[in-house]
């Protein structure tokens, strides 16, 4: 058995007798409330999550095919947790202010046709890619949209992300590929490739219909490989993938259709898989089913329909479009009270459980 200690007052420990670890978690009102709203330099969420964070799972109808449509494909929510959602059948995308269960600016335009997935940057800029360009829509509120070409694309773009060094990048799902462009030359509208040689296979250096993608702060590209069913990340300007979940990974973990990858503060990846109709995380030497984990399709509350993207608020809480059902979820994050509590995980095969126990109630 071993012990470690981080800065932070908490402990892992290695129960190998009982074949599990044991991680302590310290819990203060003051620590909770800087590690869950610590400054983001991006325009996205990476919450600040324990191993052992839960979500309610059942979860809340957040907007319904009223609102958004019958085929919701995309969500982004920004740092101010503004919520953006592409109505890919009526090119149009829906916002909700912070806070509020209604929409407050609907934007239609014939250039969102056929639009997968959206991203917006800091400066609030919305991009979004048809079958032919990026488009880029400024100045989005309180006057009319502007849009301009950003990045000449061929083909359907299923994931889109922009880097620390506005850098955007697109997942071309039927070119096998993932390309990106500087936004900071205006001049530029040929994108170059960051991953992918342009025909599907399994290699390390190929891609088999990519979709969700995500860029950290070391410009590592995290793509949801939808077609290899596995989840491929590609250190800056290295063609040839490391699998880091599913098949092919180090640690055994059947992912089944991945259509979208986060990850939070710490690095964990948050996994979106369309056809196991689930979200799952990584946890160290495994993994951790979150929402959806019957693995059944259906139309309850605590079940999902071919989900395609999530995305992160500010503390937490995951939202999820609901492809099938035609509606986006919200599974509640379950913040702890004052106190510690211990958690603890299996690891087999790298199909993890956990359970967690405290000494104080968990704040609603």
């Amino acid at each position: 058995m071993g012990l470690s200690l981080d800065a932070e007052g908490n402990n892992c420990v290695d129960d190998w007798g009982n074949d599990r670890i044991l991680s302590f978690y310290l819990i203060s009102e003051q620590k909770e409330t800087v590690e869950r709203y610590k400054k983001n330099s991006a325009s996205y969420n990476r919450p600040k999550l324990t191993l052992c964070e839960t979500w309610d799972s059942n979860a809340i109808t957040f907007a319904n095919r009223t609102f958004i449509g019958e085929q919701p494909t995309g969500i982004f929510i920004n740092t101010n947790n503004t919520i953006f959602i592409l109505d890919r059948k009526n090119s149009r995308i829906v916002v909700w202010q912070p806070g509020s269960m209604m929409p407050a600016i609907n934007i239609s335009s014939k250039s969102l046709t056929n639009s997968w997935t959206l991203f917006v940057n800091k400066e609030g800029d919305i991009h979004a890619g048809n079958s032919e360009f990026i488009i880029r829509k400024t100045f989005w509120y309180p006057i009319k949209p502007y849009t301009e070409r950003a990045m000449k694309i061929s083909g359907p773009c299923t994931g889109l992300f922009i880097d620390k060094n506005n850098y955007l990048y697109c997942s071309l799902m039927n070119s096998h590929r993932v390309d990106k462009i500087n936004l900071n030359d205006e001049t530029i509208m040929q994108s170059i490739v960051a991953a992918g040689t342009g025909c599907p296979g399994p290699l390390l250096n190929m891609l088999d219909h990519p979709h969700g993608i995500f860029v950290d702060m070391n410009i590592d590209l995290y793509v949801a490989d939808t077609y290899n069913n596995r989840v491929q990340r590609f250190t800056a300007d290295q063609f040839h993938g490391i699998t880091v979940a599913g098949f092919g990974a180090q640690v055994h973990f059947i992912l089944n259709r991945p259509t979208n990858i986060v990850l939070d503060a710490d690095g964990y990846l948050f996994i979106v898989e369309s056809q196991s109709h689930r979200i799952v995380r990584s946890i160290p030497n495994g993994f951790r089913c979150l929402v959806g984990c019957s693995s059944k399709s259906g139309t309850s509350s605590s079940q999902l329909h071919n989900p395609q993207v999530m995305a992160f608020d500010k503390i937490g809480n995951i939202y999820v479009t609901d492809t099938n059902n035609r509606r986006i979820q919200k599974f509640n994050v379950r913040v702890w009270s004052n106190g510690t509590y211990a958690c603890y995980y299996y690891v087999s095969e790298g199909i993890s459980l956990s359970r967690n126990s405290h000494i104080q109630d968990r704040i609603p």
